[in-house]
């Protein structure tokens, strides 16, 4: 006996078998969007999905946007500069139109909740974590079921900040200086030559070959650093532990609240 769900589309039976044609409503993934961001000072901002961060050439940087989920369709790309204490930051933001947000992959029981403002960002650089609209994010349940992955690709010499609430951020290669600020996921980075800053509410923190400045500071995850050469080390655990090798820093800082 065969049973095909009325919302997968079209069903096509013939000499050859049976084919299924998708139908819009639960399309998965779409093709990749492309957007270029022009700037010395660049602010990039996704609620969930997985970040690859790699270094590139060229005078931009470079961010590819795969939509996700039966509602992706729905998610806005914006652009467009912030000033923020006479500093001018350009933009890519991942608007979405919901205050609940369903990622089935996280997991059933996976809930978290942030502040986001109207234009998309959150966090403490424009202003302090309590400004905007509470967004629920969970695992299951009804909602705007939608997520973003990004690749984005940093020429050298840039100033970059990665904002992402719930997913996953992997780092390689990026040659200027480098901010990833996360809500709950989980940071990898390796062979990143300026400055690492890397600050979760949740998640661990696993970071090799920095040449340069480098500051973790976690909520509750475990930090482990291999290879590490600059003039300053910090790293910070409210629960969890750190474990480091091969570092050489003119100060070194290094606190666990558990």
């Amino acid at each position: 006996m065969l049973r095909v769900r009325p919302s997968l589309g079209l069903l096509v039976v013939g000499a050859l078998g049976v084919q299924v044609t998708p139908g819009h409503s639960v399309l998965e993934a779409q093709a990749p969007e492309h957007h270029s961001v022009s700037g010395q000072a660049v602010a990039i901002y996704n609620l969930v999905g997985r970040v690859t961060v790699s270094g590139g050439s060229g005078s931009d940087v470079a961010v590819e946007v795969s939509r996700r989920g039966a509602d992706g369709a729905k998610l806005q790309i914006e652009t467009g500069p912030i000033e923020y204490h006479d500093q001018r930051w350009e933009t890519l933001r991942v608007v979405y139109p919901a205050d609940r947000i369903i990622a089935p992959d996280l997991g059933s029981r996976s809930r978290t909740s942030l502040k986001v403002r109207r234009d998309g960002t959150f966090g403490d650089v424009w202003g302090s974590h309590g400004e905007g609209d509470k967004v629920t994010i969970a695992g299951s349940g009804s909602g705007l079921r939608a997520s973003a992955h990004l690749a984005i690709t940093i020429p050298e010499g840039k100033r970059v900040s990665v904002y992402l609430a719930v997913g996953e951020v992997t780092v390689s290669n990026v040659h200027g200086d480098l901010r990833v600020d996360v809500a709950r996921a989980r940071v990898s980075a390796s062979g990143v030559t300026g400055s690492l800053n890397v600050d979760t509410g949740s998640g661990d923190v696993d970071v090799q070959t920095v040449e340069g400045d480098l500051s973790i500071d976690t909520g509750s995850g475990g930090i482990t650093v291999v290879g590490m050469r600059g003039d300053r080390f910090s790293a910070e655990t409210g629960s969890g532990g750190v474990n480091g090798s091969a570092i050489t820093a003119q100060s070194v800082d290094v606190e666990t609240g558990a």
